[in-house]
C-alpha cells in the first residue's frame, strides 16, 4: 500500500478536523480567545436594563451581581451568560459581532436576545 504525502494544506484540515472531534467528544476545551475580552464592559440589554460584564467573569446590573458569563472561541466568540432571577437561572447563548458593538443569539427556551454596548459613562 503506497501512502500519499500530505500537503500543507491537507495537514491543516486533518488537524482542525481532528481538533472537532476531540472538542465534540470533550477531550478537550475550546481555546478562550482576546475575543472573548471584548465582551467587558457597559451593555444596554434589549429590555432596557444596563448590564455590566466585569473581567471577573460577574454580571452585574442595579448595583448587584446577577449572575456569570463565560466565553468560548471557535470560529468566533460565543458567550454564554448565566442569570439568576428570583430562584431560576436562565442562561443566554451569544455571539458578539466583530466590531464588539452587539451582543445577540438566544435564550435556553429559543426566545431571541440582544444588546448593544452602551456609550454611557460607568
Amino acid at each position: 500500500m503506497a501512502f500519499r504525502k500530505r500537503t500543507p494544506r491537507a495537514m491543516a484540515i486533518a488537524t482542525a478536523a481532528g481538533a472537532m472531534a476531540f472538542t465534540a467528544l470533550g477531550a478537550f476545551a475550546p481555546a478562550y480567545s482576546a475575543s472573548c475580552d471584548k465582551a467587558v464592559g457597559h451593555w444596554t440589554w434589549f429590555t432596557g436594563a444596563d448590564v455590566f460584564m466585569r473581567p471577573d467573569h460577574s454580571v452585574m446590573s442595579d448595583g448587584k451581581t446577577r449572575g456569570t458569563w463565560d466565553c468560548t472561541y471557535i470560529a468566533g466568540a460565543v458567550l454564554t451568560l448565566h442569570w439568576d432571577a428570583s430562584g431560576y437561572t436562565y442562561a443566554d447563548t451569544v455571539t458578539i459581532t466583530p466590531d464588539a458593538d452587539t451582543l445577540s443569539g438566544a435564550n435556553q427556551l429559543g426566545t431571541k436576545v440582544w444588546a448593544k454596548r452602551s456609550t454611557a459613562s460607568n
